[in-house]
């Protein structure tokens, strides 16, 4: 028995030492900046930082490294300072998964560049904890109570603000003219698949995959035509005849402009809905507290502020060492003795030094 005892210790104890050897071979993950405890890795920035080098940079003198560095070093000191005792402001997962399946509801192509690779499910949601955040940091963690929050939502409601409206899964092409549309159209129905109206179009090859892709649209997004058409149409249909739609000519607003026409296949279609208290309860409960609190916003670019300078930033890749010292800490000094400044108005945006935020967006409407 005793011997049954040493064998099974000694078998637990050699399969630890195994698991500890397995676990010791695997490479640690290269720390690319640290914000006090938190760490930043090499592989969170470099999945960041290919979604920046594709879309264009507002401030010219920074790379896209040096732009998604300073994005994530910022967001982590949001979220820190929305922990803070004196705030207690970070916000429930269910608060931001709620809030985040809201905003796609009410923004389709936030879902279009998320398909696109334009952007990751996990950024918007990093935006909307964000948001939350410094909400709650420019109110010092203030709550609000239930009938504040429902005499927000029905002043909404009276307004029909809080009105989805209906969205369009589709697969649509565009024919300069109606030879073209209706020989594509002809190409489709024989095949069944978006990709046979290339050859009629005489659209390349590397590009005809792209016929495949469905875009969301909401009905405020489209023609009138084309909505009539498309409310016609069973999931999987195509518009019976090509839908001739006027494009406007931006440069000349004059112009009647250029006729195209359109030939679509419903994928999904969801209706028009007045969206529920339940529903949108954290952006309802997010415009209430900025409603009562005017100033919040410069006081959260405050706190943020002098929360930054008292934080222990490190970046570990030489290139963008001097970001800290030649960006991040003198911002915040700009941004705190801004926020300090009696003679200054409330900030109408976002906190300087802060990641972007545009408040509780409304139900309804449109980017």
């Amino acid at each position: 028995m005793t011997q049954l005892k040493f064998r099974r210790a000694a078998f637990a104890i050699s399969t630890a030492a195994a698991a500890q050897l397995l676990l010791g071979c695997q490479p640690a993950q290269k720390v690319v900046g640290k914000v006090n405890s938190h760490v930043i890795t090499e592989e969170e920035f470099n999945a960041r930082v290919q979604r920046v080098r594709g879309q264009a940079l507002q401030n010219n003198n920074m790379d896209a490294g040096s732009v998604t560095l300073m994005s994530l070093i910022k967001a982590s000191l949001i979220d820190q300072c929305a922990a803070d005792p004196s705030v207690k402001g970070v916000p429930s997962e269910q608060s931001v998964k709620s809030y985040t399946s809201q905003v796609l509801r009410m923004f389709p192509d936030l879902s279009n560049k998320i398909k696109t690779g334009e952007l990751s499910l996990d950024e918007l949601s990093e935006q909307v904890r964000t948001n939350l955040e410094q909400v709650a940091i420019g109110t010092d963690g203030a709550k609000v109570d239930e009938k504040e929050i429902q005499a927000t939502y029905d002043e909404l409601n009276a307004r029909h603000a809080a009105d989805y409206p209906a969205l369009y899964t589709i697969r649509a092409i565009t024919p300069p003219s109606a030879a073209q549309a209706s020989a594509a159209l002809e190409a489709i129905k024989k095949s069944g698949d978006f990709t046979s109206a290339a050859d009629a179009l005489q659209i390349p090859k590397d590009v005809a995959g792209q016929l495949t892709r469905t875009t969301v649209f909401s009905s405020k997004q489209l023609p009138a035509e084309v909505t009539t058409v498309l409310e016609t149409l069973k999931p999987g249909e195509f518009t019976p005849q090509p839908i001739t739609i006027t494009v406007p000519d931006q440069s000349n607003p004059q112009s009647p402009g250029a006729q195209r026409f359109m030939i679509a296949q419903l994928v999904a279609k969801e209706p028009g809905k007045t969206a529920k208290l339940d529903e949108i309860r954290a952006q309802m409960t997010e415009m209430t507290l900025e409603k009562k609190f005017p100033q919040w916003s410069q006081h959260a670019a405050k706190q943020v502020s002098e929360f930054t300078l008292k934080a222990k930033i490190e970046v570990m890749v030489d290139r963008y060492k001097p970001l800290v010292t030649n960006y991040i800490i003198p911002e915040a000094k700009r941004t705190a003795q801004t926020a300090a400044s009696p003679e200054q108005s409330p900030f109408s945006g976002a906190p300087a030094g802060s990641a972007p935020t545009t408040g509780a967006p409304t139900p309804g409407a449109t980017p």
